[in-house]
């Protein structure tokens, strides 16, 4: 009886150490969390009507994206962003080069 109980406890730990590494991995707290994709912010566009895009590295080959809720403090040509983000449906009426985002999480990159 006291081999299904040690047997049982040293499952339950060995399970419960698996399940809190994988809740830390990827968590705010860890500081070389690298989530997301690294951008650089352009005005390149602005004369088309694109004020601010961020260029992104997507399968090898170079994207525009439209942030549609950029910060200012973000908004100068050539800082380097770390960002999460997913597509919009919104019509793009005034800039036609980049995809339209929602930026879910930020930070700059030294």
């Amino acid at each position: 009886m006291v081999k299904f109980w040690l047997t049982l406890f040293v499952g339950w730990a060995s399970f419960a150490a698996c399940e809190t590494n994988e809740m830390n991995n990827g968590s705010a707290e860890n500081p070389t969390d690298l989530r997301g994709v690294e951008a650089t912010v352009t005005s390149v566009y602005a004369d088309e009507g694109c004020e601010f895009l961020l260029t992104i590295t997507e399968e090898g080959e170079p994207t525009a994206l439209m942030p549609l809720n950029l910060d200012n403090e973000y908004k100068i040509h050539g800082t380097k962003l770390r960002i999460e983000f997913h597509s919009s449906r919104i019509k793009q009426d005034f800039c036609q080069v980049g995809r339209p985002i929602i930026i879910d999480h930020i930070s700059t990159v030294d």
